[in-house]
C-alpha cells in the first residue's frame, strides 16, 4: 500500500501500485452483490392495475388523507380491502 507521504506527484505511481490496487478488476469483472432484498416470486408481484375515478375534491381529500397519514394511495386501498375482509 503506497501510502500519501510516500508520494510527490501522481506520476510517482507505478504500474505495479495500480494492479496490486486494483487487483487488475473492471466493473465488468465485479458480480452482483448478493446483498439486499431478494426478488420476489412471480406469484407475489401485485401486477395487476385497476383504476377508481374520482371528482376533484374527492380525489384531494383522498390525497390530503394518505399524505397525513404517511401512505401511498394504493396501500390505502388494499388495507380497507383487507380489513373489509374482500381481500
Amino acid at each position: 500500500m503506497v501510502l500519501k507521504k510516500d508520494l510527490d506527484a501522481i506520476e510517482d505511481i507505478d504500474n505495479e501500485t495500480v494492479k496490486n490496487t486494483t487487483r487488475g478488476e473492471t466493473l465488468a469483472d465485479k458480480k452482483p452483490s448478493k446483498a439486499g432484498r431478494k426478488k420476489k416470486a412471480a406469484a407475489e408481484k401485485a401486477a395487476n392495475m385497476m383504476a377508481v375515478y374520482f371528482t376533484d375534491e374527492q380525489k384531494e381529500a383522498v390525497q390530503n388523507y394518505c399524505d397525513k397519514i404517511g401512505i401511498p394511495f394504493s396501500n390505502l386501498v388494499k388495507q380497507l380491502l383487507v380489513d373489509k375482509g374482500v381481500i
